[in-house]
């Protein structure tokens, strides 16, 4: 067999089981289209089964255009636990390029995604947890955030 074919295989196993060993248990967005004041809070609610799904990684994720001026954004993220009664609030610094000016993330055509890894969160069964995101920026509105969602995902468990 080719080396090449070799390498292909290998890279589509290891994507298959990366696939497999994380589990996506909660992924929405909210549109910001039209400019995001720093007062506008976007909310995300997820609510946990009896169970419970226990620890999970919380990852930010933002959609952007060509017409945001910055290399980076900064966000207040608020996640409150309706069980515990106590919220966690983190400063999130998102980088969209490097310092060479590339982006980051993946582009299809002017949009481009990232995802921004905001620490993780224990999850109570039968709780409902609440992140809230507002930018910290000096402009106001700003513009070319198109989108911002939330993804909490747990590693180890998968759902087919």
């Amino acid at each position: 067999m080719q080396p090449s074919k070799i390498i292909k295989i290998f890279v589509a196993a290891a994507a298959i089981l990366m696939v497999a060993a994380c589990s996506d248990l909660f992924h929405q967005y909210r549109s910001v289209e039209g400019g995001w004041m720093p007062t506008d809070t976007l909310t995300f609610q997820y609510h946990s089964s009896a169970e419970g799904p226990g620890h999970c990684a919380v990852d930010i994720e933002l959609r952007s255009g060509s017409s945001y001026p910055y290399k980076e954004i900064v966000l207040r993220v608020e996640s409150a636990s309706r069980i515990l009664r106590r919220s966690v609030v983190d400063t999130l610094v998102c980088e969209l390029y490097d310092a060479s000016g590339h982006p980051h993330g993946s582009t299809s055509g002017i949009l481009r995604q990232t995802s921004h890894p905001c620490g993780t969160i224990d999850i109570l069964p039968s709780d409902t947890i609440e992140i809230k995101i507002t930018h910290l920026m000096d402009d106001a509105p700003i513009d070319g955030i198109l989108d911002v969602g939330v993804r909490l995902s747990q590693p180890g468990r998968h759902q087919f």
